[in-house]
């Protein structure tokens, strides 16, 4: 039987609100995440992404909930952080349309409605690492893609493959061993080829944006 070490991986969590900061905390640690970067403005979570790169973002929509899609959106053109992959996933207590609207239109990797388990946490980091579904670029939006079968007829923009830091981050290990299995830190070759176009399409896009087109 396997599990997934967490330990090298890095998470930025951001909230407001220091009792919900507290519990998912909590849940990281238990379940094996050790590098936590408790922030509780988003200048502090742009200078974290900016500085050092998180494998892992986990925001708190309460309070700033515009803000909050808009660094989202950011970060996935490429203007806010060198990595516009990054797993990211979004926390509220509210579940109504409009919000989960936005957290799926701005790019997150999901939308987490409180309150949470550790169970439900891990299961939906363990999906980022296992099951993370492939990304798309256009010229206005960048993030995960969400479209049915139906929606993917000729002409329509192809998923690429997007880097996954937090995936060789947290590598797979034995329960016995506590090692490593053999490549699980690297990204393949065709990843990191997969990255480097990505990033171009992203950077272009941010390029088109900042000049009016």
């Amino acid at each position: 039987m396997s599990e997934i070490d967490y330990s090298r991986a890095s998470v930025a969590l951001y909230d407001p609100v220091s009792v919900n900061q507290r519990t998912t905390r909590y849940s990281l640690h238990e379940i094996g995440f050790r590098d936590i970067f408790q922030l509780n403005t988003l200048s502090e979570l742009r200078r974290i992404v900016q500085d050092d790169a998180p494998h892992l973002i986990i925001a708190e929509t309460a309070d700033h909930e515009a803000e909050v899609f808009r660094l989202v959106r950011a970060i996935r053109s490429g203007e806010l952080s060198n990595n516009p992959f990054v797993a990211l996933l979004l926390t509220s207590w509210r579940r109504d349309a409009d919000l989960v609207r936005n957290a799926i239109g701005c790019g997150a990797d999901d939308l987490l409605i409180r309150p949470l388990s550790n169970s439900f946490v891990e299961d939906r980091i363990r999906t980022l690492i296992r099951a993370r579904k492939p990304f798309i670029v256009t010229s206005d939006y960048i993030g995960p893609d969400r479209r049915r079968d139906k929606e993917r007829g000729a002409g329509a923009v192809k998923p690429i493959e997007a880097p996954n830091v937090l995936k060789a981050s947290s590598p797979t290990t034995s329960r016995r061993c506590r090692k490593p299995m053999p490549g699980s830190m690297k990204l393949s070759a065709r990843l990191r080829a997969n990255a480097c176009a990505a990033c171009a399409c992203a950077s272009l896009w941010a390029r088109k944006r900042a000049c009016g087109r």
